[in-house]
């Protein structure tokens, strides 16, 4: 854990500088809610329990093992990059001459970032999910676990299109930054949308329990609950009101109205969080359970699901900066070229002291878990083919400070069996803005897939990225025998099973 630990303590030592640049520029934004399609498998033991904590009771598993997994996923609507080479060949030192700096490493050209047409406000979002070591245990009808992970969650949210243009273009008229003040500017007073940056991640350990209630025809309701002690490794937040552009000057713009917020703390803080979950597994009465279902390869005929994930927040001493004027102010590019970035924590300051009076204070802050709503359902429909289906439905405003997961539907066809399988994830994604189409799959101990398959292999023109994968050891539960099954049949009052193991 410490390991983890400093990591994100690097990534977040200069977020006030890194949170100014990404609300403004909005490069590309790199976003990791992690939602895995895999864990709907029957097979997927400790990672079900991350979709919801009651499916540990009915996991197929005697015990499960996971070594490491981990998901990360990128997304913007603000631009995509356009490549001459792939970043896989980026990664591996593999450029072609030609795009090689004299040094033998890769250039990246600014003009290779293209923007997407539209001018809704613009928005970003990076995160990432790594699950440490867990185990999972099926001891009769309780599904016993105990798991580690880490999580970082990056955003911006709702930046206008027009200052995220003039910033990206340096305020350079020549390179078209006020090109699209220029085309609003003929209706009047330009209005401008603010926005919202936040960044923050943390740590956790969690104990699962779950406990399954078998019903005639082994149909079956389970309640399952993670209480999770969490390490939260800091955060920073910066918030924008609208404001109004009133005039364009050479490579300047003048706007008035202008109010600022940025919130941060570097402090370790602990708290507390859980996964609240309850499932159902559907069977058929009478004899077409040991017929038909068994048929199937399935232990049920239909799985339902629901869970309120990562409950719980951290609380923070942070530190406040806020800027209100409502005369006119200039904006222009000296104000960021003459930026002292030695002390991230101080950048906000320096910068809005050329557009009013900053005031400093101390406030508490409660920064939440990344609370979503989680509604699934898993069908066999073949012989080993099954069919899954997810809403989650983000609980946290997107203009918050709060940890937040992205809403999405989703649904996979997967085809399953014992030593491998294979998945194709379709959904609509990333606050249902954005239609895609994944692929995963499982070999033994291994899988690995993404949700943004386009964004995978046309890496020379993509403006998401996604890919999760997962090593893990297992021992399944013995499949009771036929004469436990006609036995258990007598005693219920139903007929023997006639359809052989499966």
């Amino acid at each position: 854990m410490q390991k983890v630990k400093n990591r994100i303590m690097i990534r977040l030592k200069n977020l006030r500088t890194w949170a100014l640049l990404f609300a403004f520029s909005l490069s590309i934004g790199l976003k990791a809610q992690v939602y895995s399609a895999f864990g709907h498998s029957v097979y997927a033991g400790v990672y079900s329990t991350v979709l919801n904590p009651a499916f540990s009771a009915s996991d197929r598993h005697k015990w499960h093992i996971n070594l490491i997994g981990a998901g990360i996923n990128a997304n913007n609507n603000y631009m995509r990059l356009s490549m001459p080479y792939s970043p896989y060949r980026g990664m591996v030192n593999k450029v072609p001459p030609a795009y090689q700096t004299p040094s033998g490493n890769a250039k990246f050209e600014k003009s290779w970032m293209v923007l997407r047409d539209g001018t809704k406000p613009k928005h970003a979002s990076a995160q990432a999910h790594i699950l440490g070591p867990s185990v999972l245990l099926k001891i009769g009808s309780f599904g016993l676990g105990l798991s580690t992970e880490a999580y970082a969650n990056a955003r911006a949210y709702c930046i206008d299109k027009k200052l995220a243009n003039a910033i990206f273009y340096e305020f350079d008229s020549m390179q078209g930054a006020f090109d699209q003040i220029i085309k609003e500017a003929s209706t009047g007073t330009i209005s401008t949308k603010g926005g919202t940056v936040a960044a923050s991640g943390y740590a956790a350990i969690g104990f699962n329990i779950s406990k399954a209630f078998t019903m005639k025809w082994d149909r079956q309701i389970a309640f399952g609950i993670t209480p999770k002690m969490v390490w939260g490794f800091g955060f920073t937040g910066l918030k924008m009101n609208d404001f109004n552009i009133t005039g364009i000057n050479s490579d300047n713009i003048t706007i008035s109205n202008f109010s600022a917020q940025s919130e941060y703390s570097q402090q370790t803080k602990r708290g507390f969080g859980a996964d609240i979950g309850i499932s159902y597994l559907h069977n058929k009465p009478g004899p077409s359970r040991s017929g038909a279902d068994r048929a199937l390869g399935s232990p049920f005929n239909a799985r339902i699901g629901l869970a309120l994930l990562n409950v719980g927040g951290i609380n923070y001493d942070a530190n406040q900066y806020s800027v209100s004027t409502s005369g006119e102010v200039t904006m222009a590019k000296s104000d960021f070229e003459n930026l002292s970035t030695s002390n991230g924590d101080s950048v906000a300051a320096s910068l809005w002291r050329n557009y009013g009076q900053v005031s400093s204070r101390n406030v508490q802050r409660r920064v939440g878990l990344p609370t979503a709503l989680h509604l699934s359902i898993t069908k066999p429909i073949r012989p080993n083919i099954y069919i899954s289906g997810s809403w989650v439905q983000s609980m946290r405003k997107r203009n918050s400070y709060h940890m937040r997961q992205q809403s999405y539907i989703q649904v996979t066809p997967h085809y399953v069996k014992k030593h491998w399988e294979v998945g194709v994830p379709l959904g609509l994604m990333y606050d249902y803005r954005a239609p895609r189409m994944g692929l995963y799959a499982r070999f033994g101990p291994l899988f690995i897939g993404t949700h943004s398959l386009n964004g995978l292999l046309n890496t020379r023109n993509a403006g998401d990225a996604d890919l999760f994968f997962g090593l893990s050891i297992r021992r399944l539960s013995r499949a009771k025998s036929k004469i436990e099954r006609e036995r258990e049949g007598m005693e219920k009052g139903s007929k023997p099973d006639k359809c052989g193991e499966f």
